[in-house]
């Protein structure tokens, strides 16, 4: 949304990557041997963020900030890089209940994201949110592990 007041959090590691993002978008973690994703809002100091090249990089700062506008781009993978970090297209459900409900907007995004409703979230994109709140899984956390192949960069 171009031109909303939203409240980022920004995450940099030990190695001088930094990510803005809010805090209910998620991204990739390294716990133990396992890769999940974990919401912005929910990283702590010392957690492991995982870079494009599925290497792990030590939280070492964390702090929030106000700006005007942010994108939720959706790619056919379901993941993107910023600033170097592995993170989730999707905000607000956990990822792989996001990437299974838009299979549809990702594999034939004209037919099912050709519409726009209010200030640029799709139709489609809003009724896949709708159901996932009537089903109370809209901020969830669930105990899955992610893995993503490197050539989804």
């Amino acid at each position: 949304m171009p031109d909303q007041e939203t409240e980022f959090i920004s995450i940099q590691t030990s190695s001088g990557s930094r990510i803005s993002l809010t805090g209910t978008h998620l991204v990739f973690v390294k716990i133990g041997e396992k890769m999940i994703t974990k919401y912005a809002k929910d990283i702590q100091i010392s957690d492991w963020l995982i870079n494009k090249d599925e290497n792990p990089e030590k939280v070492f700062g964390i702090s929030k900030s106000y700006g005007t506008g942010f994108y939720s781009p959706l790619t056919e993978p379901g993941t993107i890089v910023v600033d170097d970090i592995l993170a989730s297209c999707y905000a607000s459900f956990p990822h792989t209940i996001a990437h299974a409900a838009l299979y549809p907007a990702r594999t034939w995004p004209t037919v099912f994201l050709g519409t726009k409703h209010g200030k640029g979230t799709w139709t489609y994109v809003n009724f896949i949110k709708t159901i996932g709140s009537l089903f109370n899984i809209r901020n969830a956390v669930l105990p899955t592990t992610i893995f993503v192949a490197k050539e989804e960069f």
